[in-house]
């Protein structure tokens, strides 16, 4: 993220000028762009010195990274944006919505002026504040303080504020405060001024399923990274020696309280108590994937891959899937599934991913291209199948994955294929190889064989390890 501190109050601090500092910025952020990507940087402009067949050491290990440019007052930083192909982050904090709708409007404006594709300018939004309750005075009731003690920092400061008073920042600033169906319906309005940028300042905070369903987006893929992170912290915190509510999850006005409306009673759980039938632990449950995409995905995969030796895409006259009714809804019931325009949607997608195996005899990263998720073999294979529920695999569902395909082709020949287990299912796991192999699958392009080894190697023996660090050096990119 580019925080410029364009701010007239930090133009002493950076020693620079108001008049400049918007092409002293963009002529620093070109140079670095062109820093990170090549080795060799010859240069000149109007602020720093030249450059001739500069080096940067060490190189950076990664590829370019994701620059977010931070915008809330100025053009400028959304036309370097758009000129550039980077997504923006709204401020969305100390003024109303229209300000930072406008900026957003414009950068989509320049983002097409530029060529691009409208679908992939990216917006990012801050918000001025969240806290819900069961009803709206409790929210405001707690929130108070908070709000008053922000307004008295911004007086010291001798910066004007613009919301006067807690209900005018709830009423016009990017506040969500109030009882969950008006931060719904708040969050709704901003949606419809500004597309996706404020969800992003409320999904990291709340476990939305939201996240899985429709055309899905890129926050899916970050939604346990965010998770892991807040864990770590929690963990850092903790050891630091803070302490937290005793009862966050079944307390007053606690975690089921606020979501359910009702005081929610948790079962006694002891570590080691019985967790299943055949196994005390839950990690002896797990499922390992064999193909990257949703959990419901992985039976019509494979099955797919299976009668593909059986009849070729070209003879294929129809496809029919039964599976249960988790996977048939997550997976197939919505439009989007039988329509995916994003990788994230692709990925949970049974009719496109059994169109991959069907046409391409696997599906691997490399398929949710933007051109293979738009390929036109794809849709016609997908125009070709039907998918429904059978009441008997719902019935037998967590503890089997049943699914079955039939194909007819043009002979008017049936070929079917059923599994209850996919293979990575605790009752049809994938041997050692098999994992291995699909490591060294993912890691290709990024790993060199040398690190693929080192890795495997201390996996294998990670009950001897006495930490980890033979593992994250193999990690490095």
């Amino acid at each position: 993220m580019i925080g410029k501190r364009n701010g007239a109050a930090q133009a002493p601090l950076l020693h620079v000028t108001t008049a400049g500092q918007w092409e002293r910025n963009r002529e620093s952020y070109e140079l670095f762009r062109r820093l990170w990507r090549e080795d060799k940087v010859t240069w000149s402009g109007k602020f720093r010195p030249s450059l001739d067949e500069a080096e940067t050491w060490p190189r950076p290990l990664q590829q370019a990274v994701r620059i977010w440019h931070g915008s809330a007052t100025s053009e400028a930083s959304v036309e370097l944006a758009a000129k550039w192909g980077d997504p923006l982050f709204s401020a969305n904090v100390t003024n109303p919505i229209e300000p930072y709708a406008a900026l957003v409007r414009h950068y989509r404006e320049r983002w097409v002026h530029y060529g691009r594709d409208p679908k992939d300018a990216f917006v990012g939004a801050g918000s001025a504040g969240y806290y819900a309750a069961k009803d709206s005075q409790d929210a405001i009731k707690t929130y108070r303080p908070m709000f008053d003690a922000r307004l008295a920092a911004f007086k010291r400061s001798g910066m004007p504020g613009v919301f006067h008073s807690l209900e005018d920042a709830i009423e016009r600033s990017s506040a969500l405060i109030g009882s969950p169906q008006q931060i719904i319906e708040k969050v709704q309005r901003y949606h419809e001024q500004m597309g996706h940028a404020i969800s992003l300042a409320v999904t990291p905070s709340l476990p939305l399923a939201v996240t899985r369903k429709g055309e899905l987006s890129m926050w899916k893929g970050c939604a346990s990274a965010a998770a892991t992170r807040s864990a770590v912290f929690a963990a850092m915190l903790a050891a630091e020696g803070m302490s937290g509510p005793n009862e966050p999850f079944d307390g007053k006005n606690g975690l089921w309280e606020q979501a359910v409306g009702k005081p929610v009673e948790i079962a006694d759980f002891p570590l080691g108590g019985n967790r299943g039938d055949d196994d005390p632990f839950r990690i002896t449950q797990t499922i390992v994937k064999s193909y990257p995409s949703q959990i419901h995905t992985q039976a019509p995969i494979g099955l797919a891959l299976e009668l593909g030796k059986e009849v070729s895409l070209a003879d294929i006259k129809s496809i029919h899937i039964d599976t249960y009714h988790t996977a048939a809804s997550s997976a197939s019931s919505e439009p989007e599934k039988w329509d995916p325009q994003t990788r994230e949607t692709a990925d949970h997608s049974i009719p496109f991913l059994v169109a991959v195996a069907f046409q391409e005899g696997a599906v691997t990263p490399g398929t949710f291209t933007p051109q293979g998720i738009a390929d036109a073999t794809k849709r016609e294979t997908m125009s070709k199948m039907t998918l429904s529920e059978d009441p008997e695999f719902t019935a037998k569902y967590p503890s089997e994955y049943n699914c079955r395909i039939t194909v007819t082709d043009q002979a008017g020949k049936v070929h079917t294929a059923h599994t209850a287990f996919s293979k990575g299912h605790k009752n049809n796991p994938l041997d050692d190889q098999e994992m291995e192999s699909k490591f060294r699958s993912f890691a290709a392009g990024v790993l060199s064989d040398m690190q693929c080894d080192q890795v495997l190697a201390t996996i294998w023996a990670i009950d001897e390890a006495t930490d980890m660090d033979d593992l994250f050096d193999g990690l490095v990119v």
